[in-house]
């Protein structure tokens, strides 16, 4: 008898510590999400854009008629709304006559394969009509380094972190757990490799060899970017390729990035490049682009829809499946 209500004991803990486990990554992941929206959101702002949705037209920038060098900020983890934001404000301020060139401060660890890669593309574009250099501030790593390649010129602080060119593709494997708990979970699937990454199957040695081989080719393409960017072999690029982060005095070292400073300096800079006489040149101004957030009222709403949902992916996690994640250019 006591033996049938120790197992029954057991079996009802490990089943509070998987729920307490599952809760916690899925917190994790809202507070992120809110981080991620509201990182910049000054008490004025959040006050005066309660309840607006952050996507109408606005005025995200003002040149006052005055030549401009503009300051456009990349920050956070890189995901597809931010690789649209950063894409439509290059758009914008390829088509002002006003903006004689931008420099892309950038304090983000990576992100999305892809979101990354379209910065970098949009970056490249832009480039090619307007001058375009790129400051570090803390961290311009992984998908942050690509979004900074099409800048002529990269600058960062010697104690900030540059480089870690690669890509990473994590999946949580929980077949054991289910076992204890007595769950059983099917999967139909039409190929081999469909389930890849599924949290109720354990990865097959061709499965791991295909996927190895999806982030080999990612990273053949980050190296090759590196490379063509920065005016450097592919060796030269393989041999600061192990994912590795470093510091901006170490960048100077191996050619990552250009100069030591800020975006200050990044100004003055772009200032002395331009086809300017003195005179002209103390008119450029350096004005700030400002890229929209959700109100205050809508990240709540949001926030509170997350938090119902709890209950519903707990129950929907151990009976859809859940493909792992996507790769990523991500520091670790």
């Amino acid at each position: 008898m006591n033996v049938s209500n120790d197992k029954k004991t057991s079996m009802i803990m490990i089943a509070s510590w998987a729920f307490a486990i599952l809760f916690l990554f899925i917190l994790l992941k809202i507070v992120i999400a809110l981080t991620a929206t509201n990182s910049s959101d000054s008490p004025t702002n959040l006050i005066a854009g309660v309840f607006s949705s952050g996507d109408s037209a606005v005025q995200n920038y003002e040149t006052n008629g005055s030549p401009s060098i503009v300051l456009l900020t990349l920050e956070g983890v890189i995901t597809a709304k931010t690789a649209k934001q950063i894409v439509n404000a290059y758009d914008n301020l390829s088509e002002d006559d006003d903006v004689v060139g931008v420099i892309l401060n950038v304090n983000s660890p990576g992100g999305g394969v892809s979101a990354s890669e379209r910065i970098r593309i949009a970056g490249e574009k832009f480039a090619k009509e307007k001058p375009l250099y790129a400051s570090v501030y803390e961290i311009g790593a992984s998908g942050g380094y690509m979004s900074s390649l099409p800048a002529s010129k990269i600058y960062a602080y010697p104690t900030s972190l540059v480089g870690s060119v690669g890509v990473i593709s994590e999946s949580l494997e929980a077949t054991e757990l289910l076992e204890r708990l007595g769950l059983n979970y099917t999967i139909v699937k039409t190929g081999q490799f469909k389930a890849t990454g599924n949290i109720a199957h354990k990865l097959t040695q061709a499965e791991l060899d295909n996927s190895q081989e999806l982030i080999d080719s990612l990273f053949a393409e980050f190296v090759k970017n590196v490379a063509i960017a920065r005016n450097m072999t592919t060796e030269e690029v393989l041999a600061l390729a192990e994912g590795q982060v470093f510091t901006g005095t170490q960048g100077i070292e191996n050619g990552l990035i250009d100069e030591l400073g800020d975006y200050d300096d990044a100004f003055e800079a772009m200032k002395m490049s331009l086809n300017l006489t003195d005179e002209e040149r103390e008119d450029v101004s350096l004005v700030e682009y400002t890229i929209p957030t959700p109100g205050l009222g809508r990240s709540l709403l949001g926030a509170a829809s997350s938090v119902a949902g709890i209950a519903e992916e707990f129950g929907s996690a151990l009976t859809s499946s859940a493909s792992g994640s996507a790769p990523e250019f991500l520091a670790p």
